[in-house]
């Protein structure tokens, strides 16, 4: 029972997605047996709904995570949150995390990870789970809005 109920949500999203979205060149929506998932909230604190987007590459079996983020000025536009090229199957999904406090074991910086305990934000934030062939996440990320510098900042979570 509760499997179908997953499986007639996951086709909900899907769908919408297809039929709400057209994604950029080279992407394209998860099928059912690649999870994938659509997660709706204020991501960057401008009172409008921003959508992050699990995605599969359309030539390959590499993924990530889109976002179509809103701007005051300039409207809406695709930010690339997150890719991998792996030629493994991914199945991943998002979800919305509340305002608050996230313990990480590492920040993504143009250096590599960065050590750090946690991750403050005011805005809801984008939780990211990237399951290689098993079903425990293999990686855990959140996406954390940074205001000044108007753009998105990658935790790692350990285990």
């Amino acid at each position: 029972m509760n499997k179908t109920l997953v499986s007639l949500g996951l086709l909900f999203v899907t769908s919408a997605l297809a039929d709400d979205l057209a994604l950029p060149a080279g992407w394209r929506a998860p099928s059912l047996e690649e999870l994938g998932v659509v997660a709706v909230a204020d991501f960057n604190g401008d009172k409008l709904p921003d959508r992050a987007i699990v995605v599969k590459n359309a030539r390959s079996k590499g993924g990530g995570v889109l976002l179509w983020l809103s701007d005051e000025k300039a409207g809406y536009s695709w930010k690339v949150l997150h890719t991998h090229t792996s030629d493994v199957p991914y199945k991943s999904y998002v979800a919305v995390l509340a305002p608050g406090d996230y313990g990480v074991m590492c920040v993504f910086t143009n250096e590599g990870c960065t050590p750090k305990e946690k991750l403050r934000s005011g805005f809801a934030s984008i939780y990211y789970c990237e399951h290689d062939q098993g079903t425990n996440c293999g990686m855990k990320a959140v996406f954390v809005w940074n205001n000044k510098t108007k753009s998105f900042i990658r935790g790692m979570y350990g285990d």
